[in-house]
Order: structure tokens, then C-alpha cells, then sequence
């Protein structure tokens, strides 16, 4: 979500490009965003931008007649300044504001659609959409104190409360927690004098400074990577990763659509805070400290190596001689077909060559339906099917899926210990044309991709500028003349005097080959 520093950077490149412009027109795209019906948003149409205003996370366009038009993104909506007349995207454009010399657009990738549009009439009907929250920037010391103390929660539940602080999400409230050396679970009324006077100073710190780093980036143009997960950051989105400060691993916790990431070295005295997702998995063996995980890591066999060389399309995939069930495979499904179905059944069948397989069905394919569940469901479905299958395990995990089983299987890794990942078939390309790489930079787990060459769903060359972003160790093995199910046309393979068995047993010793560098 857009917080603080990400809405000033827009409104200031607005406020360069629309103040004491006309808003001649609005189209709106989406019945979904416009959530007030008096005054008509018609209204505003011939108005004049005198001024820009931020309401924590909310950008506010001060127009002619005290009318003033107050746009929330939310989550997923995002702003792009564009050429008059612009079209409004079909499925993830929400709104269009045209004015004489471009076109503003609102959109949302986003199922959920939760970025909103109101127009209302005069300072006190705008006064209702205000949190409430202090503003990070004008507040003193005390009236820091003060807000901060006001109800006993964590610090990290106060920070990102709109109606205690103006602006401050998750990401930046991460990186204020960091900076001051607080750890997120401490109850506020636990605060100290000198801890609030430190994390005060953090705040106007972090925030001052990624308003002004965002400022820099932008040089003059309309921002164009809003995003919450930036290399720069401290922790926020650096699971694994090491600190900046003092080089530990910095940790995380993941609920729901919101993570909490922190550094247990500089944070909690070296403590690992307890995760619900993990925790549920682990139970009473969760380990309390960086030592123990680490020595846990080492019981099961989770190692990370730096990428090898691919192996040779020729080699075949080597059973090993002893222990295959050592080595546990999680094999996820693709949207439109079970687990059950042939295509998974012959998969099976190869994997079962490197390690035991199990298997298991999303609830909406279980419920006889065709569309998937929400994301949020899936990642639980498969933290459950993990779960069980971790039951007196003690070897290598391996999460391994068909097109969405395998992004689901990227989602979950980012919480769970698992050594590796294979990938037959990544949608990296949404059926609407957005991008699906934020899980892929945010991993640090091996990924090996096995993609056809004319996957429309994965363009090789979309992933490969993917491939240079991310930094867990990933590599590719192509299959060629591949579709998305990585079957390849008769004509190509009389061509190649191959047989699609032959194709799959090349892309199996690739696996075989990738599995034994890290999910020994």
C-alpha cells in the first residue's frame, strides 16, 4: 500500500502537472471505485485544481466551489500519468481524469477492489474521511508520547493505526521499528522515555528520508515503481537477508496480507518471535533463537548453495541408491485440473524417481467448482497439505507445482523451511497482462523454472529480466517448441527426431540435477 512518503511523491509530481488546471472529464470504468453519489462526481467536471492535500494515505484535489475529490489507492491502486485521451485499461483500469494536456489514470491490480473515489462539499464533509491520526512531521515529542501511549497495543499495531498515526503502514513502520532497535511485540505502555524519544526520532528519520531518496528517483517525471518492497530497505521484505547493521538473517511474520519483518540481533535480544503460520507447523520444536534455527536447519538438511551450471540436456536423472524417501516432494496442481488428473498422474510418476511425492487438492477443486479460491485461501490449503506431510519427517522439503500450484508454492516459501522449489509451467503473466514477479524478488529459496519456449503465460525473455532481479538462486531449463503444459507440437518433435517422452526425460534430469545441488 502507498503510505506517507509514496503519496507526498505523488503529490508533488500532481501538484507540478494538475494545480490550476481544468479537470474537463471523468471517466469512471469501474462502478466499484466511486463510493459517493452527493455531489454528483459530474460536478467536478469543468472545476479548477487550486490545491493538493494528503488525509494520511488519501490524496485530496481541492477544486472550484469548495468541492474537493478524495481518491484512497488502498492496497493495489496505483496512479499513471498518461496522454490525453488515454484508454482506461479493461480489467485493471478504474478511472480516467482527463485534463487539456494529459489523462490521469487510476488502477487497481487487484481482485479486491478497494481503491475508492469520493467527492464531497466543504472542509467539514472532508474532515470525515480524516483517520484522525497525528501527522509524523508536525508533531512534537510530546504529542508523539502522548498519541503513542494513549491505548496499550504493540508497536507495531500503534504505528500502523491510522487514527494514532497519519500515513504509516507496514512497510515503513518495519523500517522505523528497525532503526529505532524496538522490537514490533513491545506494549507501548513499556516504553521508556529515552525508547519513545528514540523511536520519534526514527520516525521522522525513515520517513524524511525515502520522501526525499523517492523524490530524487522520480527526477522531475510522474512516479512509476510504487511498490512496498524496495533493495534499499533495511528489513521490510529482506526475509533472510542480512542486516545491515549487524549481519543477521533478519526474520519475519507473516498474517493474512500484512508481514512484520525484523532483525532479531538489533530487535529482540537475539529472540525469534513466535509466527502463527510456523508455529502451527512446528509446534513445540519452533525455535527460540537464531542458534536453534540454525541447528534445525542443519538436522533437516536445509542448504543453500550458490547456483550451478544447468546440467546437459542429455543426462538422464540418477535414482539415488539408498534414502529416495529422504527427500520430500509437496507436488501442488495446476487451476483447471486435480491432482488426480493425467497430466499430474505422469508427473507424479517422474518425481517419484527423487523423492516420495505427495499430493494434495485446493478447496475449490475439492468443492467441484471451476474458479480458484482468493489467494489467501490456496497458501493456507498448502500450508495445511505441508503441514501433514511434514508429520515425522526429517529430510529435505521440496515444494514443487503446475503453473498455480507452483506460485502458490513461491507464496508459501516465503514463511516455510523448505530447501526447494520447482516450478513446471510459471504464470508469470497474469490472463490480464500483469506481472506476477513480487513473490519471485521477494524469495530466497533455490527456484528452478521449467518453461516452454512458447508459454504465453511466461515469455522467456519477461522472465529472464525477473531472473536478474531476484537474488535467491534460480535457474531456467527450457523446453522447446513448450506450451504452458510443456507439451511440444508432433511437427517439432518429428523435426527434432525427439518423442515428448524423450523432452521429459530431459526436463526430469534437470530437476534431478537441480534437487541434488540443494535439497540434498
Amino acid at each position: 500500500m502507498p503510505e506517507l512518503p509514496d503519496v507526498e511523491v505523488y503529490l508533488r509530481a500532481l501538484g507540478e502537472r494538475i494545480v490550476g488546471q481544468t479537470l474537463a472529464r471523468i471517466r469512471v470504468a469501474s462502478p466499484f471505485v466511486l463510493r459517493s453519489f452527493d455531489p454528483p462526481l459530474r460536478a467536478a467536471e469543468g472545476k479548477t485544481v487550486r490545491g493538493l492535500e494528503r488525509l494520511g494515505k488519501r490524496l485530496v484535489w481541492a477544486l472550484d466551489d469548495e468541492l474537493f475529490l478524495v481518491i484512497h489507492l488502498m492496497i493495489a491502486g496505483r496512479l499513471k500519468w498518461l496522454a490525453p485521451g488515454a484508454a482506461v485499461p479493461k480489467k485493471l483500469g478504474l478511472a480516467a481524469f482527463d485534463f487539456p494536456a494529459a489523462t490521469l489514470l487510476l488502477t487497481e491490480a487487484s481482485k479486491k477492489k478497494r481503491a475508492s473515489i469520493h467527492l464531497v462539499r466543504g472542509r467539514a464533509a472532508l474532515a470525515e474521511h480524516d483517520p484522525g491520526g497525528i501527522e509524523p512531521f508536525g508533531a512534537s515529542l510530546d504529542e508523539f508520547a502522548a498519541a503513542l501511549r494513549r491505548e496499550n497495543h504493540t508497536l507495531k499495531r500503534t504505528l500502523t493505526d491510522p487514527h494514532v498515526f497519519s500515513g504509516i503502514g507496514n512497510a515503513y513502520s518495519d523500517e522505523i521499528l528497525h532503526r529505532a532497535r524496538l522490537s514490533p511485540v513491545t506494549w507501548t505502555s513499556r516504553l521508556d522515555d529515552g525508547e519513545v524519544a528514540r523511536l520519534h526520532q526514527a520516525t521522522l528519520a525513515v520517513l524524511g528520508e525515502w520522501l526525499e531518496r523517492l523524490d530524487r528517483e522520480r527526477a522531475g517525471g510522474f512516479p512509476e515503481k510504487v511498490t512496498a518492497f524496495r533493495t534499499e530497505m533495511a528489513v521490510h521484505g529482506r526475509y533472510k537477508l542480512p542486516c545491515p547493521t549487524c549481519g543477521s538473517p533478519v526474520q519475519r511474520i507473516v498474517r493474512g496480507e500484512s508481514e512484520m519483518n525484523y532483525c532479531p540481533t538489533c530487535q529482540t535480544g537475539g529472540k525469534l518471535l513466535a509466527d502463527r503460520a510456523l508455529s502451527r507447523l512446528l509446534h513445540g520444536d519452533w525455535p527460540k533463537t537464531l542458534e536453534e534455527m540454525d541447528e534445525m536447519k542443519q538436522a533437516s538438511g536445509l542448504k543453500l548453495r550458490a547456483p550451478a551450471d544447468p546440467p546437459a540436456a542429455e543426462e538422464a536423472p540418477k535414482r539415488r541408491a539408498k534414502g529416495k524417501s529422504e527427500r520430500l516432494i509437496l507436488f501442488a496442481h495446476g487451476a483447471g485440473a486435480p491432482s488426480t488428473s493425467p497430466w499430474m498422474e505422469a508427473w507424479v510418476a517422474r518425481l517419484a524417481t527423487l523423492g516420495k511425492v505427495v499430493r494434495f487438492d485446493y478447496p475449490y477443486i475439492a468443492a467441484g467448482k471451476k474458479l480458484p479460491d482468493p489467494q489467501e485461501v490456496l497458501v493456507e490449503a498448502h500450508r495445511a497439505a505441508l503441514a501433514k506431510a511434514m508429520l515425522g519427517h526429517r529430510g529435505p522439503i521440496v515444494l514443487a507445482g503446475k503453473s498455480l500450484g507452483g506460485r502458490m508454492g513461491c507464496q508459501l516459501a516465503l514463511e516455510a523451511p523448505v530447501a526447494a522449489l520447482v516450478c513446471l509451467g510459471y504464470p508469470l503473466v497474469s490472463q490480464s497482462g500483469k506481472m506476477r514477479d513480487e513473490v519471485l524478488v521477494a524469495l530466497r529459496t533455490p527456484i528452478l523454472f521449467v518453461q516452454g519456449e512458447r508459454d504465453a503465460l511466461c515469455p522467456l525473455d519477461k522472465l529472464e529480466a525477473v531472473r536478474r532481479r531476484m537474488q535467491a538462486p534460480s535457474e531456467v531449463h527450457v523446453i522447446g517448441d513448450g506450451d504452458h503444459s510443456l507439451e511440444t507440437s508432433k511437427a517439432w518433435l518429428k523435426r527434432k527426431r525427439l518423442s515428448q517422452d524423450a523432452v521429459d526425460a530431459r526436463a526430469l534430469a534437470a530437476i534431478a540435477a537441480f534437487l541434488d545441488r540443494h535439497a540434498r
